[in-house]
């Protein structure tokens, strides 16, 4: 897997929440809480410069904040699975984990990370080679959506249903896989290291994840031992 970004990222990722934490001085008194104080205004000021270093960083690589509405989405056929992300300029990040959902498949990022994530994808080969447009299609075992803007493009990994013995297809059928899948795990690796805590509608409480990731890995275990396609 080429997550030549993903790095840089997820080093933006840490820096982006000052020390201080929002931490309050109020607790200690003279001496110490002048020098509390300016201990956290040293270090916001660190992380603040840390920051635009790495800003500066990514710009150099042609990375830069997306602040057009962004929404990223892959979807896992065999499974049921759903994974997506929404960039703050498409909804507020509080504003958007507050409201009670049934399920957590979208995370919201900052509008840097959905740059970066654009920038990989765009390396990968993804608006090349995806279809214009939101476009559905049936026999398929994962569909990658973004929308950008006012712009929209898909990408599907159909099943394979050639002759198994005709080996020109089938090679094509797996570099198509290969593409499919190394574009969806960037997604994945934003949206696996992406804390959210989201209001869930469900009357399991903590149980319903384990529930579901039980249930992904049964559909995902049944597809491996079928046609092959799945994940």
């Amino acid at each position: 897997m080429r997550f030549l970004l993903l790095p840089l990222l997820l080093a933006v990722s840490a820096c982006a929440t000052p020390p201080s934490g929002g931490s309050d001085p109020a607790p200690y008194a003279g001496a110490d809480a002048s020098a509390s104080l300016t201990s956290l205004e040293e270090g916001d000021r660190r992380a603040a410069a840390e920051e635009q270093e790495m800003f500066a960083e990514l710009a150099r690589r042609g990375i830069y904040p997306e602040t057009r509405p962004c929404q990223v989405t892959v979807k896992y056929h065999n499974s049921g699975q759903t994974i997506g992300l929404y960039n703050e300029s498409y909804v507020d990040q509080s504003d958007y984990y507050s409201q009670a959902k049934r399920s957590a498949d979208y995370k919201v990022v900052k509008d840097i990370e959905m740059g970066a994530l654009l920038k990989q994808l765009d390396e990968f080969g993804y608006f090349e080679r995806a279809d214009p447009g939101v476009v559905r299609r049936g026999g398929v075992t994962m569909s990658l959506l973004v929308r950008r803007g006012t712009d929209a493009w898909t990408v599907h990994l159909p099943r394979y249903v050639g002759d198994p013995k005709d080996e020109k297809r089938i090679a094509e059928h797996r570099e198509l896989q290969e593409f499919a899948y190394e574009c969806a795990d960037a997604v994945r690796a934003i949206y696996n290291t992406t804390r959210a805590l989201q209001l869930i509608e469900n009357e399991l409480g903590a149980e319903y994840f384990d529930k579901e990731a039980e249930r992904i890995r049964e559909a995902n275990a049944r597809s491996r031992g079928g046609s092959g396609d799945g994940r």
